[in-house]
């Protein structure tokens, strides 16, 4: 019972000091203020609830910060739910934004995910760590278990090969468009 006094404290501690970092990096993942304040709440919400889960000596703002991409990219995943096309004899439309920014942003989460997805295990761990978590680089290095120095070399490293990456898939998608 003290641990969870302890956890629940800690929580509201880090979520007092964390909130406005919380909401910034959930705007870079989604489309709109309304919603990034949305899932900065449901972060604490779905942190307090599942507060029995945090091993105490963890890092709680790495663990809210991966609650807060988790519900982002549930966000999206939703979205896309919601912009499948009808069956046939279903007469609702679907609500979404857009089709030119509903494909751009799909497009681009597909993309991202692909790059990521071609990356060394060691490389897409310390991108998650750095850009989605939020660490420093000394929390990245005594995640990875190396130094600062070496944790953001790997890091510049990683950033410039999603950055090729990416603009590849740019030039291929823009070379295999079919002229309307």
């Amino acid at each position: 019972m003290k641990a969870q006094v302890e956890a629940l404290a800690e929580l509201e501690a880090v979520f007092a000091v964390e909130r406005p970092a919380l909401r910034r990096r959930i705007r870079q993942l989604v489309d709109n203020d309304s919603t990034a304040e949305d899932l900065t709440q449901e972060t604490f919400l779905r942190a307090y609830g599942h507060l029995n889960t945090f091993r105490l000596g963890s890092n709680m703002r790495a663990w809210l910060f991966r609650i807060a991409a988790n519900l982002a990219f549930d966000y999206h995943r939703q979205r896309r739910l919601q912009t499948l096309p009808l069956e046939s004899g279903d007469t609702q439309p679907h609500t979404s934004p857009g089709p030119e920014a509903q494909a751009l942003s799909s497009e681009q989460a597909g993309n991202i995910q692909a790059a990521l997805g071609r990356l060394p295990e060691r490389a897409r761990k310390a991108w998650l760590l750095a850009e989605i978590e939020g660490l420093s680089g000394i929390e990245l290095a005594r995640e990875l278990g190396t130094t600062p120095a070496t944790a953001r070399n790997l890091l510049m490293r990683t950033r410039a090969r999603l950055r090729q990456d990416l603009a590849s898939q740019d030039r291929n998608s823009v070379t295999n468009q079919k002229p309307t």
